[in-house]
């Protein structure tokens, strides 16, 4: 019995140990995954927007809004004299949800897109990415279920852009409405 309790004793100290050094490798590594993430969202948000001016809008109200909470951002921008908005939403594709980065001008079209990382199958899903898919979106005024094109054997990834770039209208035509 005294050999069980030593032992048991031993590995509460082991686990406080290891549960201790996790909590500061988490602490120690988190202001550089923040970081990273922030410039994932600048490049972007460049990407959809060259040369934009962008800020940040509050999408709190879509909350409350059914299908509204895979919104992830939304900004206004300003190019010069052109103005629009730039949402970042992300879709279930094949294997998870699939970031998508969509820039409309103030006329409702898209004007820009971009796909972020995700899991979607390499050399199948990940044609999502390549500019004779993405291209398709320019110069649409969503909604663009029923005009876009699938890409065959990427039904789900595809279709996960394809349900991206509506949500990214229906959010930026919610907030423009409050």
């Amino acid at each position: 019995m005294r050999n069980v309790i030593h032992l048991g004793g031993r590995l509460l100290i082991i686990c406080l140990v290891s549960g201790l050094l996790l909590g500061l490798v988490y602490n120690i590594t988190l202001p550089y995954k923040e970081a990273a993430e922030a410039q994932a969202l600048q490049e972007s948000l460049e990407s959809v927007c060259a040369g934009g001016a962008f800020t940040e809008l509050d999408i709190a109200s879509l909350a409350e809004e059914p299908g509204m909470e895979d919104v992830l951002h939304l900004y206004g921008y300003t190019r010069g004299e052109e103005t629009g908005h730039v949402a970042v939403v992300q879709s279930m594709g094949y294997k998870g949800e699939v970031p998508v980065t969509v820039a409309l001008s103030s006329a409702g079209e898209v004007i820009g897109i971009a796909i972020g990382s995700h899991e979607e199958t390499p050399g199948i899903g990940d044609r999502i990415e390549t500019e004779e898919f993405t291209g398709q979106f320019l110069g649409m005024v969503p909604p663009v279920t029923g005009s876009a094109q699938t890409i065959s054997g990427a039904t789900y990834s595809s279709s996960a852009v394809i349900a991206a770039v509506d949500l990214a209208y229906q959010a930026v035509t919610l907030v423009k409405g409050a």
